[in-house]
């Protein structure tokens, strides 16, 4: 029976830990052992994009833009081989490092520019627009990006105004006469990392809780939560759709509201449930006899833990504490210059292994 060690991304380089990994089988073969490695590329759940994209076999692309109040910015995103799927990196246009905290307005901040991005990545084959990494300074519930895909915002009095996350409570009425129909028939995927979702409004909704993210002082998120409160009233009212004063729509700082409100295909799911559902991952673990990962991935090894796996965790700095499935590997040389040293360190760990087991 062939052992499989799964071996997660080591020096977060793509091509690096692949050819280490292809070293590793042909040193595997020689040696006559029956076992295999396996590059498991979808660890790092601190950088959802980087993941998933690895899976693909694609690149991260780029763009360099004019962000929230003129601050440049360089939106992160990528595509299936085939297209039909672009990821698109929230935190890259509106996180919390977009915009030098000092200049943070959270009351005439919005998101504006993701409708921007929107309009340049998406391609004629793209079926399937995932958000990831929602972090979001933006506290107008995701309605800017909609304004600037077409949706028209009216006041009480039948006037258009601009949308901003101090103005929402004010939207009387919408139109979607401008909007190119398109944007209703993609399907939206919304990646959420938090397990207990915030209410949109109250002393526990979203102005509250993303005070920091946001830069609000505690007057402004007085004023943001009313703002919030009147437009969700507003809009779910006006959309007979109840289901948005629920928290599933908090997600991405309110971005879930919009999109649930204004498009026609779209669900929020966990983002590990998301990559299970987008890839072959449970099939994978489920295969992989052991793990190799450095210590830093601590939220996939709680992933390794509930599942059994048993794991080597590569000590580079230092771990305050293990789980029952989990040695310790110290070794505190892992950079791309020193790849022969991590190759003939793991080949004794694995050898020591397998002479072990047999």
């Amino acid at each position: 029976m062939t052992e499989v060690y799964a071996i997660a991304p080591i020096l977060d380089e793509i091509k690096t830990d692949e050819n280490l990994v292809k070293k590793f089988n042909e040193y595997l073969m020689q040696e006559n052992v029956s076992a295999e490695a396996r590059l498991f590329s979808f660890v790092d759940h601190n950088d959802p994009l980087k993941m998933i994209l690895n899976y693909n076999k694609q690149p991260i692309k780029f763009l360099l833009e004019d962000g929230l109040f003129g601050f440049s910015i360089k939106p992160k995103y990528g595509y299936t081989k085939d297209k039909k799927t672009v990821f698109l990196d929230i935190k890259s246009i509106i996180g919390p490092t977009t915009v030098p905290k000092i200049a943070k307005a959270p009351l005439i901040s919005n998101s504006e520019i993701i409708g921007s991005v929107l309009k340049k990545i998406v391609r004629s084959e793209t079926e399937k627009i995932v958000f990831m990494n929602v972090h979001s300074i933006a506290t107008d519930l995701g309605l800017g990006m909609f304004e600037e895909l077409g949706i028209t915002f009216y006041d009480a009095q039948g006037y258009p105004f601009k949308i901003s996350g101090g103005k929402i409570g004010q939207i009387s009425s919408f139109s979607y006469e401008a909007l190119d129909k398109k944007w209703l028939d993609y399907q939206y995927l919304i990646l959420s990392d938090k397990k207990e979702l915030d209410p949109l409004v109250g002393e526990q909704g979203i102005s509250y809780q993303n005070q920091d993210l946001t830069g609000a002082s505690n007057e402004i998120v007085k004023v943001l939560d009313r703002e919030t409160e009147k437009c969700v009233q507003t809009i779910s009212r006006l959309l007979n759709k109840p289901s948005l004063t629920e928290p599933i729509a908090s997600v991405g700082n309110g971005l879930g509201f919009a999109c649930l409100a204004f498009m026609r295909h779209v669900e929020i799911i966990d983002q590990l449930d998301a990559f299970v559902k987008l890839t072959d991952f449970e099939e994978r673990l489920q295969q992989a006899d052991y793990f190799i990962i450095p210590e830093k991935y601590t939220t996939f090894r709680q992933i390794l833990a509930e599942h059994s796996v048993p794991t080597m965790v590569i000590k580079t700095q230092s771990v305050s504490s293990i789980s029952d499935n989990e040695i310790l590997l110290p070794y505190s040389d892992f950079t791309p210059e020193n790849m022969i040293g991590i190759f003939d360190y793991l080949k004794i760990v694995v050898r020591l292994l397998y002479f072990r087991s047999h």
